[in-house]
């Protein structure tokens, strides 16, 4: 099963600029996105207890932007027989298969400006349209203990209205990545490896070529 995080736009600039204003003294969470060539391994986890393996890397990242290449499979080794898919995301609130148009830049600029969050904000927001139907809420910091390893994480919460499901996401600051994804409770995804780039990440023309709609992003 590939990561597919839900799909967030801001539904109210003005709703959320109030309620950061009153969380000022709150903990308080930049847009530190992860550098090109952060790679992570994860185990998926069924409410059937069923488990697969997914390996991610950031292929290209952009000021409010990263493009990520998941392989998923049985096998921690993803050598082969794995599923690809590419995606992007932006501001860490609206994610879009590779297959799928890209956002506007006004839309852009207004994602990017809900940056920084505070702990404890709540906004009823909308996705893609101008109905309101999810609301975003933000946790504090705290310590998340997977396979051994702890790390630091603030949290995002995302409930869809009008079906009541809710996805838990726990995002480390220091390396910038999800560490941790919850569907309703049920299914997860937990980072056991994250390994961030020691030198600059250079793309193979290969992968370029298989970026589809989000290979608009880097120009040239």
């Amino acid at each position: 099963m590939l990561i597919s995080p839900a799909k967030y736009v801001l539904g109210s600039l003005a709703g959320l600029l109030l309620s950061c204003t009153t969380l000022a003294s709150a903990q308080s969470y930049q847009l530190d996105l992860p550098a090109a060539g952060t790679q992570s391994l994860n185990i998926y986890t069924g409410s059937d207890d069923y488990r697969s393996y997914e390996h991610t890397i950031i292929v290209a990242a952009g000021e409010d932007f990263t493009i990520t290449r998941v392989r998923s499979g049985d096998s921690p080794l993803l050598m082969s027989g794995f599923d690809e898919q590419y995606y992007v995301e932006f501001s860490r609130l609206l994610i879009l298969d590779c297959t799928e148009d890209m956002p506007s830049i006004a839309k852009r600029a207004e994602l990017k400006a809900m940056w920084p969050m505070s702990a404890g904000f709540e906004e009823e927001i909308a996705i893609y349209g101008d109905e309101i139907d999810s609301a975003l809420k933000i946790t504090a910091t705290n310590p998340l203990t997977i396979q051994g390893i702890e790390y630091e994480t603030f949290g995002m919460e995302i409930t869809d209205i009008e079906e009541g499901s809710v996805e838990e996401i726990k995002i480390s600051p220091d390396l910038g990545v999800y560490v941790h994804l919850s569907y309703d409770g049920a299914d997860t995804v937990d980072a056991i490896a994250v390994i961030t780039p020691t030198r600059p990440f250079v793309m193979n023309p290969k992968t370029r070529s298989e970026l589809g709609t989000c290979a608009g992003l880097l120009g040239g």
